[in-house]
């Protein structure tokens, strides 16, 4: 109970304020670390606003990951977070078939998905066998 009035009292006053939107308070009660990042990243799509991830304390780097990859803007060098940059680079890689960008990945996790993915036959392929 101590967490939600922590996460819900300080965001309660700044949309009070008009300083934050309403929906980012709601992200307040969820207590889950990747729930919360999961509901502020959304409200900042719907926004079109990645400076809703700053009312993060933790994971601004995970919420602007997927605000990116959401909006597909992708502008992964603005993630300071490596882990973030490479989960972005792989989708960025993913999206637009650039071998480029999945080779600078570098946590070996996302890089093996990044690869795997590319080298897949497209759909176009499969039905011209």
């Amino acid at each position: 109970m101590k967490k939600i009035l922590l996460y819900s009292i300080p965001l309660i006053a700044l949309v009070l304020l008009g300083c934050i939107d309403e929906s980012i308070a709601n992200c307040g009660n969820t207590l889950d670390y990747s729930e919360r990042i999961k509901c502020v990243s959304n409200v900042a799509v719907s926004l079109n606003d990645s400076t809703q991830c700053n009312y993060l304390e933790e994971g601004k780097s995970d919420c602007l990951a997927n605000y990116q990859v959401q909006t597909e803007q992708f502008d992964c060098t603005s993630i300071s977070d490596p882990y973030g940059r490479d989960y972005c680079l792989s989708k960025k890689s993913i999206a637009q078939e650039s071998m480029d960008d999945c080779n600078q990945v570098i946590d070996e996790v996302y890089k093996e998905y990044c690869l795997n993915a590319l080298s897949e036959p497209t759909e176009v392929e499969k039905e011209a066998h």
